[in-house]
């Protein structure tokens, strides 16, 4: 629960759709009184009125390092000198 909590004040969290290991950005519009979440979905616009706090996370952001690590790698592998 306390994760749904920090997400709610922070309003931008990540959702899975249905265990489906599909996550979206969400917006956490209000609390239900059973305790789920409505949220509101920014990468369709829709809104999903039950939402479990279990399949809410914060959102992470890889460092500027790590981006560049990440790109060097891939740049290294798509040239076949791996």
């Amino acid at each position: 629960m306390a994760r749904a909590e920090t997400c709610s004040r922070a309003c931008i969290c990540l959702h899975s759709d249905a265990g489906k290991g599909n996550w979206h950005p969400v917006k956490i519009k209000s609390k239900n009184a059973d305790g789920t979440y409505v949220a509101y979905v920014q990468d369709d616009g829709n809104t999903w009125d039950v939402v479990v706090p279990f399949w809410i996370r914060t959102r992470s952001e890889l460092t500027e390092e790590a981006k560049v690590a990440l790109e060097k790698v891939f740049k290294r592998y798509s040239e076949g000198s791996a």
